[in-house]
């Protein structure tokens, strides 16, 4: 999942997320469902630079900076957590620059039938606003969602998607050579309550040789990568509330991050990144 500059959370997701779009996942030993695919996911810390790629309209800023910090652990025996810290400084054309600081906790198990998340948000300093929650699935696979913060209660569909799940299932199209994905999901992002239609956009594999932090990963020489671009709709909008775009690895890990709110465009250049080493039932 990655946060929204505006203080709101937004999949990819890696998640977080995405943001984000930022991992990917293995069916554990007959508790995943059937169409989840047996993608085995990597532990790993990673850290993008934020740069303001392209703006448009009065409401874009004329300079852009920032991080996001994003550590991924688990396994597919006990679940996956997520945490995620995104920093970023908007100018705008007039008046004083903002930062904002948005992170994002999250948890959910390998069989994608229970999701938690917390997310943080402030700006400049100022007092920070929390959305907390739980999602789980029922016998028949809906989901319930109970929020902590502030309290709330909503249902989604069985065939709605928890974040991992979600990448699971673009990693697992992209394998099979599938050039488009849609679904819905679930993310915990913005208040909450939301459920977002996605539509996921997979490229050719990629090729060339990385000229970023993954070049410096041994073990991520032969492993394969697509361009993807994930759109989030809210709702019955024609327009998405957001783009994801990144070359996403076979075992989660995402570089050459795009990030696309209508008004600008930040790109997001892998820094640094460790690779763990994988947990026993994922070797």
């Amino acid at each position: 999942m990655l946060g929204d500059p505006d203080g709101e959370s937004s999949v990819n997701r890696l998640s977080s997320a995405s943001l984000t779009a930022l991992a990917a996942w293995a069916i554990l030993a007959g508790a995943a469902r059937a169409e989840d695919a047996p993608v085995t996911m990597a532990v790993h810390h990673a850290v993008y630079k934020l740069s303001l790629l392209s703006g448009k309209g009065s409401n874009a800023p004329a300079s852009a900076s920032g991080v996001i910090d994003f550590d991924f652990t688990g396994s597919r025996c006990d679940g996956y957590t997520s945490n995620l810290r995104q920093l970023v400084e908007l100018q705008p054309a007039e008046g004083d620059s903002k930062l904002n600081d948005v992170r994002n906790n999250t948890f959910e198990d390998a069989a994608a039938t229970q999701f938690t998340f917390k997310t943080t948000s402030s700006t400049d300093g100022d007092a920070a606003s929390d959305v907390a929650g739980r999602a789980e699935r029922d016998a028949d696979g809906k989901i319930a969602v109970t929020l902590k913060t502030p309290a709330g209660h909503a249902s989604f569909p069985a065939e709605a998607l928890f974040p991992i799940q979600h990448m699971r299932r673009i990693i697992a199209a992209a394998e099979h050579g599938d050039k488009i994905l849609s679904a819905e999901v679930y993310d915990g992002s913005d208040t909450g309550l939301k459920l977002y239609h996605t539509l996921t956009v997979i490229g050719a594999p990629i090729t060339k040789a990385p000229d970023d932090a993954a070049a410096k990963v041994a073990s991520l020489k032969d492993v394969r990568r697509w361009p993807v671009v994930i759109s989030y709709f809210a709702g019955d909008k024609d327009q998405p509330d957001y783009v994801l775009s990144s070359d996403l690895y076979e075992n989660g890990i995402s570089r050459a991050l795009k990030l696309d709110y209508g008004d600008f465009v930040l790109s997001g250049v892998l820094d640094q990144l460790t690779v763990g080493a994988p947990a026993a039932c994922d070797k």
